[in-house]
């Protein structure tokens, strides 16, 4: 007879060891880069170039784990391997939006983002926008698709910290806080198709023309992006069908108190 997924079912401590690995690896790859930028030990480029490149793998690796990674003796199933990188891919997401997008955002507003290679301690944000000239210079449909962004960013990050406490094992909880995430997940995705079909529409005009700044921070730094949701999105779903069966086989769950 085939298990029951336990959506509620805690990490392995397998795998929380390698999303700790991974979220530490992040931070000093990030730290190393802004401050040697910063006090000018390294050189701001091309420096984007191999922290762009480099940074996508402890995010793919704690993505990885999440699928593949079972502890010995450990059988998940299916839906319970995507309710954790669900969860992975929301706390993810959100931190990028919390750290990057949104200091951007009031940074624009206030024409404090229109750095060059000899603002060290913009290089944050200088790092990418080599690649797409419009964090630079400022552009308010840039503008409003990032707003977009951070709310979506600020929805993945609310269904995480929902999912996470004691209210995740309240079934009805659990599924509002997944119909939450969905939303921000499919908003961020709605908002980085537009943001390449315009840059696609433009011929990529804003882009800085050089092999290193159209693959490595234009497409590769952005692939967690491309990739994660499309197995995010229908996977929660899924989820929620499962939390449904499992609600309506418990009679005193399924009743209105």
């Amino acid at each position: 007879m085939k298990r029951e997924s336990d959506l509620t079912r805690d990490v392995a401590p397998v795998r929380r060891r390698i999303y700790i690995a991974c979220g530490v690896a992040t931070i000093i790859l990030a730290l190393v880069a802004l401050l040697g930028v910063g006090f000018n030990v390294i050189s701001p480029s091309p420096t984007n170039y191999w922290v762009g490149g480099i940074v996508v793998i402890p995010m793919f690796a704690a993505l990885g784990a999440a699928w593949f990674c079972d502890a010995p003796g450990e059988s998940r199933t299916n839906v319970e391997k995507a309710s954790e990188l669900t969860r992975v891919w929301f706390l993810v997401t959100a931190i990028s939006q919390v750290t990057w997008e949104l200091p951007w955002l009031v940074g624009d507003v206030q024409g404090w983002m229109h750095f060059t290679a000899n603002d060290h301690w913009g290089w944050y944000w200088w790092y990418y926008g080599v690649a797409d000239t419009r964090y630079l210079h400022s552009d308010p449909n840039l503008w409003a698709m990032e707003m977009c962004a951070i709310i979506g960013g600020l929805l993945t990050l609310f269904a995480f910290c929902r999912l996470m406490t004691p209210a995740k094992r309240d079934i009805r909880q659990h599924i509002i806080s997944l119909w939450i995430g969905f939303f921000g997940v499919a908003m961020l995705y709605t908002v980085l198709i537009i943001y390449y079909v315009s840059a696609i529409r433009a011929h990529f005009d804003f882009c800085e023309h050089t092999v290193a700044g159209m693959v490595v921070l234009f497409f590769i730094d952005n692939l967690p992006w491309i990739l994660a949701p499309l197995i995010v999105i229908p996977s929660i779903p899924m989820q929620i069908d499962s939390l449904y069966r499992k609600l309506a086989r418990q009679p005193n769950l399924s009743e209105d108190k």
